[in-house]
């Protein structure tokens, strides 16, 4: 049966390995009780009806659950089945109760147009698209709207309002965005780069840093500068100095950083740091990985001359949070004289880094 939306039920998604740190920021802020952890899956019952829960840091999207259905099959058939069960749930009814517990949601609650996101794990008969159209055709005719399909590469219009159906094992997740674009896609990051870091994951890095006011935090390999920008909304009383080797980078940087200014943005070769030995209260990293590494700079020549700077502008006290992405760059990190003190597995769009967290041997 459907689940009956009586009362608000939201559904975070995270990257895989980041589950825990949504938990933590959703009971932290006093937003809501966690009622269960799953993949890529928090599901929590908001504590009071805010326009906070759409400013989640560490989690991708944020949607209220409309409908969970259980029994789901793997073949074409079961699928029909599933959009036929379905047709007992009065989506147009569940979103008129959205505008009343989300009042800034009202004038998106019963859109006039639609589409649909779907995700499932193990082995089906059906693909993501054959569930998306099956879902889509119901919610269509349940709310009155217009359902655009993404089959075939199609691009719904911007403004439609977004479902997204997801299915593990037999129970499927039926829910909407509250927001208008996902929470992962951060207003202010206008340019971007090859490799550059996920804001989610970004934010739990700054998270784990342990930065207080007026520590002095380093990116040697800034990039887009998303770490600091990340860091800089979680803690404004700190001082932030980005650097990279890169003009494009740093452009990028300074773009989206438009209105942040406590970070400082310069040119530098992460492998020679204009720097005072231990000057740096934190060091926040993402080192190049694959092709990225500019063949006339130092790291080019092997990745334990990074290792080695930061060690050498980090206080003995300080902190070294980093995303690695490879075991070679964690043999470095520990030779140039760290000690891991945590590590954090993730799995990012294929690849799979890991967040450690390491101190200075003593």
């Amino acid at each position: 049966m459907p689940y009956e939306l009586d009362k608000p039920l939201m559904l975070a998604r995270t990257i895989r390995g980041l589950e825990a740190f949504g938990d933590q920021e959703i009971t932290d802020n006093g937003w809501g009780r966690v009622e269960a952890t799953g993949h890529r899956e928090v599901f929590f019952t908001p504590s009071h009806i805010t326009t906070e829960l759409l400013d989640l840091k560490t989690v991708d999207d944020v949607f209220l659950v409309a409908a969970i259905i259980s029994d789901i099959g793997t073949t074409k058939a079961d699928l029909i089945n599933f959009g036929n069960r379905l047709q007992t749930a009065d989506f147009r009814l569940k979103l008129a109760a959205v505008s009343r517990w989300f009042p800034d949601y009202a004038d998106r609650a019963l859109p006039s147009e639609l589409n649909v996101s779907a995700s499932f794990l193990g082995k089906r008969n059906y693909t993501r698209f054959d569930i998306e159209d099956a879902i889509g055709a119901v919610l269509e005719q349940s709310t009155k709207g217009s359902y655009h399909t993404r089959r075939d590469g199609a691009i719904p219009p911007t403004e439609s309002a977004s479902w997204r159906v997801m299915i593990r094992d037999r129970e499927a997740v039926i829910a909407v965005r509250l927001a208008t674009a996902p929470l992962h896609r951060r207003p202010y990051k206008v340019a971007s780069i090859p490799g550059t870091v996920h804001p989610p994951v970004a934010a739990v890095m700054a998270r784990l840093a342990e930065i207080h006011s007026g520590h002095k935090v380093l990116d040697p390999c800034c990039g887009a500068g998303t770490i600091l920008i990340e860091a800089a909304n979680i803690e404004p009383g700190a001082h932030y100095h980005g650097r990279d080797i890169s003009d494009e980078s740093l452009t990028a940087a300074r773009e989206n950083s438009a209105g942040v200014d406590t970070v400082i943005w310069s040119q530098g070769d992460a492998g020679r740091l204009d720097l005072v030995s231990g000057s740096m209260d934190r060091v926040l990293v993402n080192p190049p990985w694959g092709q990225q590494v500019d063949s006339q700079k130092t790291l080019m020549h092997g990745r334990l001359a990074l290792w080695s700077e930061i060690r050498r502008v980090l206080r003995d006290n300080g902190l070294l949070t980093a995303l690695v992405h490879s075991p070679e760059d964690e043999e470095m990190m520990v030779k140039a004289g760290f000690v891991v003190q945590s590590r954090f597995p993730l799995s990012l769009f294929g690849s799979h880094p890991e967040i450690i967290v390491a101190e200075l041997r003593r």
